[in-house]
């Protein structure tokens, strides 16, 4: 069966495919025989131009589908059953709703069966158009082509194959990178000067706290930034104990429910397995900085550096792309939980989920945003109350970039959090001092 493709009606009834809104902005749908799809209508969110709401309805109604067709698949079998989703969408300008479909064969559907002997037959697909989701091609070697989200009992049981389709996506993007023994990659980022805050990009984006405007910040010390937030797979082998956070996707998803503490501690600990000096001495209810910014270990980035990173040159709204469908797990489309790292499109730096997946530790707190020491260098020295009780008579520190329970996960979103809260949607990036990557 032939499935048009979008039409984007200009009339207050607007037809495309088998999807149909009508007058009162009610989603209709025409399901083909032996078929099953998954629906996202919504109306358009304050400020929403009708081609966002429409990118980011396909993206979640194509994410859902992929959940479901691939769950207990292999990775190979899911690459080609993605192309079988078909992809539909209809606006209705007049009552501003947005509707999009993603539709699938029923005998796909259902969970493969164990004792299969044979791949699953792939059907031709259904025309669609494309996709902002991020879908790598199908390949000889290694599995690749991550799903969105996968069941909890399938991530468990393929965490080799999980970290190995990381790795496959990872290296097809192109640039530098650098890994030590860990494996982490990080990205050379250069020196520069960035204009930080309140910028023309995203004032309509701003906390009460950066409404006095922006500032230029100057980044003198060359970094290797972390391409991906630390992933559980990672602290679990670095720290040798259950991440905290949700594991539903499995060892490719961000570590969260991070406490600030933990965040330093992770650090060291990753600094030493990959023989570098840490740069965090933490002792009686202290954690000092060692070095400063060119100390030789992994660590936090400062609020400067994190958003001369996020930024990468530009000024828009979100880390790389003024659609935040396109770079961000938010509260638009995450389903309310984290999803495997670097599925969405990275920013010019190649730094991927800045603006949502979890939000981020940063070595700062509320007095950086008035001090000299723009790039947040000091203190070197934090006092914090690391004992039972959880208790902390310290500042709040910064949390930057969005997460996936985030509504407006713009580039400059800041957060605060005593050092030893938890927070559901708290991860980390690390740094570490070069301008290059070790031969």
């Amino acid at each position: 069966m032939l499935l048009p493709l979008l039409l984007l009606g200009l009339s207050a009834t607007a037809h495309a495919g088998w999807t149909e809104l009508d007058d009162d902005g009610d989603c209709h749908i025409r399901l083909p025989d032996n078929h099953r799809f998954e629906k996202v209508h919504r109306p358009f969110r304050r400020g929403e131009p009708p081609d966002q709401a429409e990118a980011s309805a396909r993206q979640v109604a194509l994410a859902r589908m992929v959940e479901r067709v691939c769950t207990d698949r292999t990775a190979e079998e899911c690459a080609g059953l993605r192309s079988a989703i078909g992809i539909d969408a209809v606006v209705n300008l007049r009552a501003r709703q947005v509707c999009a479909v993603a539709l699938v064969r029923t005998d796909l559907t259902p969970a493969r069966p164990e004792t299969s002997p044979k791949p699953t037959e792939v059907p031709a697909p259904l025309p669609r158009p494309a996709s902002t989701v991020k879908t790598p091609p199908p390949s000889t070697g290694p599995p690749s082509g991550l799903t969105a989200s996968v069941s909890e009992q399938a991530a468990r049981s393929r965490p080799n194959e999980q970290m190995s389709q990381l790795h496959d996506r990872l290296s097809e993007a192109p640039g530098d990178r650098c890994a030590l023994r860990s494996g982490y990659p990080t990205r050379p980022i250069a020196p520069g000067a960035t204009r930080v805050g309140c910028t023309p990009g995203v004032t309509d984006d701003c906390s009460l706290e950066q409404r006095s405007g922006s500032r230029e910040l100057e980044i003198t010390t060359p970094l290797l930034v972390g391409e991906i937030e630390v992933t559980r797979g990672l602290w679990a082998r670095i720290m040798r104990q259950t991440p905290p956070g949700t594991d539903r996707c499995g060892e490719t998803c961000p570590v969260s429910n991070v406490t600030w503490v933990e965040a330093v501690r992770f650090a060291n600990a990753l600094s030493e397995h990959d023989d570098l000096r840490p740069c965090y001495r933490i002792r009686k209810g202290t954690v000092r900085w060692r070095g400063g910014a060119t100390c030789e270990g992994y660590r936090l980035p400062t609020p400067g550096e994190w958003e001369h990173a996020a930024r990468a040159g530009v000024d828009t709204r979100f880390a790389g792309s003024q659609e935040v469908g396109q770079v961000a797990w938010w509260v638009g489309n995450s389903h309310d939980q984290p999803h495997p790292v670097a599925l969405l499109e990275p920013n010019a730096f190649g730094l991927y989920d800045m603006s949502g997946n979890v939000q981020e530790w940063v070595w700062g707190n509320r007095r950086f945003m008035t001090t000299r020491d723009a790039e947040g260098v000091r203190p070197r020295r934090v006092r914090i109350n690391d004992g039972p009780t959880g208790e902390s008579f310290v500042e709040d520190h910064e949390i930057r970039g969005g997460s996936f329970r985030s509504p407006r996960p713009h580039v400059n979103h800041i957060h605060y959090a005593q050092p030893t809260t938890r927070m559901r949607a708290n991860g980390l990036r690390l740094v570490r001092y070069g301008e290059r990557c070790e031969e």
